[in-house]
Order: structure tokens, then C-alpha cells, then sequence
């Protein structure tokens, strides 16, 4: 029996979406992984057939050779067990139904922001509530140019609602967790920390144990964000972690821009979990 993560990853007739496979390939390659790659068209989203389905794909299908490749070097690959085993499906319809249930039963969804918006374009009436269905899998946004990974930051505000998805994605990345530089920004809200000391401690002490070279740092507010932002080595090779998508302070923080309200505006990988 395979005992590994099941992971979804979206990409659409645009290159660049090839860049999720990319990240998963750097950081999923073990062999007992099951790596679900969902192609999104535009033509298969205005397909008007009355049950919309995900449904498997024969690599022709894909409008471009170029994708046609690259794709069927992955799973050419998976068949000869030299990496995780890839499977090729399409998002057939605007009826999320049967993805939601892809979603609900994966361990993690990995999408570049391009095919992260035809996701979102292709349910119109339910938007980003695909992707903040409670019962929704965490999902990675990696920028279209993605190259590599060199270290982690994981920002949040200092609440314990964002404890369960930090402990999520030390579960999913675990290997990397280990191996890896990881710096924990803990942001106040009005300077005021809703952890007693001895929780604190033992939050601290629960990442020691995951994280082998970790970081602590605190945001109070009032200082300086581009001195914070050298310490915490952030730039477009950090994957961040964060449980909300729209990160509000830490954002502002990481651009040192006010006007941040979206993962757009964040030019590195991010790792959301919903709550």
C-alpha cells in the first residue's frame, strides 16, 4: 500500500502554470506521493454538457506541444517509478461539485496565480468560496516564474485560530521543515499578545521539534519593516506561510506597502490555509 500525500496540482493552457509542477517536483519528488494534475480550459469550463465531471485526460488533448512535453515527461517518469506517481485529469464544465470533493479529500492544492484565477474564473456565481470552503485543502499559490525554495517564513497574527494551519503545514512539509532556514513572525495587533508565556513556550518548543534552524521574531508594530524584512532573508525564494489570504499587516509588512489586500501583491510562494 502507497502511504505518501495526495496532491492536486492546476495548471492551464498558459506555459507559465507549469511552474506548480516545478515546485512539486522540488518538494514532493518521494516515490509513494499521488500527484493529481487538473488541466483547466477554457474550452472544457464552457463545455455545456449537464453533469460537469473532472475526468481523466489523454496528454494530446492539450492545445499546446510544448505542455504536451513536459507533461508526458512527468508521467512518463511516475510510470517508471523514478518519481511520484503523476495522473492527468480535466476540469470538464462550471460545476464545481465534483472538484470540491478532489479538494475536500487532498492533502495539499498547488496552483501558479495564473491558473489559481482560472480556477476562480471558472465558478463565477461561487468566486473565491472554492477556495475557502472550510473542508478545503491548504493550497500553495507559486509565482508564474518560480525557479527554487530557500528558505521559509511563516507569518501570522499572533492568534490561536492560526495555530492548526502552521501545525498543517509542518505535517505536510515536513522533510523541508528539517532542512531548511524557517522564521516565524509573530505579528501583534495592538501590541497586545493573546499567548500566556507558558503557551508561548510551548508553541515555540512544538516548532523546535519540526523546525531544525528556526527564528523567532515579533512585530509590535512602530518599527522599522525594512530592517525586519533583512532579518527575515524574505525575497521571491521564500515560501511563506500564512492562514489567510488576505494577509492584512503581514503583507503590508513584506511590501511595505499599505494598499495589500491580495496573495497577488506577494511575489513569493504562499502556503494559506482556511480557517
Amino acid at each position: 500500500m502507497r502511504v505518501g500525500k495526495k496532491i492536486l496540482v492546476i495548471i492551464n493552457e498558459n506555459e507559465v502554470s507549469l511552474s506548480a509542477l516545478r515546485f512539486v517536483e522540488q518538494l514532493f519528488d518521494d516515490i509513494n506521493n499521488y500527484i493529481n494534475i487538473i488541466y483547466i480550459s477554457d474550452k472544457n469550463l464552457e463545455n455545456k454538457a449537464l453533469t460537469s465531471d473532472v475526468s481523466p485526460m489523454r496528454v494530446s488533448e492539450v492545445e499546446s506541444e510544448q505542455l504536451q512535453a513536459v507533461l508526458e515527461g512527468y508521467l512518463k517518469k511516475g510510470r517508471n517509478g523514478h518519481l511520484a506517481k503523476f495522473t492527468l485529469h480535466k476540469q470538464v464544465g462550471n460545476n464545481n461539485e465534483v472538484f470540491m470533493w478532489k479538494c475536500t479529500y487532498a492533502d495539499l492544492m498547488v496552483a501558479t496565480q495564473s491558473s489559481y484565477d482560472s480556477l476562480i474564473a471558472g465558478t463565477p456565481d461561487q468566486g473565491a468560496l472554492l477556495i475557502k470552503n472550510q473542508n478545503c485543502s491548504p493550497i500553495v499559490v507559486v509565482p508564474d516564474d518560480f525557479e527554487k525554495i530557500d528558505n521559509i517564513l511563516i507569518a501570522y497574527n499572533a492568534k490561536k485560530s492560526g495555530v492548526s494551519s502552521i501545525k498543517q503545514f509542518c505535517y505536510l512539509f515536513e522533510n523541508f521543515c528539517l532542512s531548511y532556514d524557517v522564521n516565524l513572525l509573530s505579528i501583534f495587533e495592538d501590541g497586545v499578545n493573546p499567548f500566556s508565556m507558558r503557551e508561548e513556550r510551548l508553541f515555540v518548543d512544538y516548532l523546535k521539534q519540526h523546525c531544525q534552524r528556526l527564528a523567532v521574531h515579533k512585530y509590535i508594530g512602530g518599527e522599522q519593516t525594512d530592517i525586519l524584512k533583512s532579518h527575515l532573508d524574505f525575497s521571491d525564494r521564500t515560501l511563506l506561510v500564512t492562514n489567510e489570504r488576505l494577509m492584512g499587516d503581514v503583507s503590508k509588512i513584506l511590501t511595505s506597502n499599505a494598499a495589500i489586500s491580495s496573495v497577488k501583491d506577494i511575489s513569493s510562494a504562499q502556503f494559506i490555509a482556511y480557517q
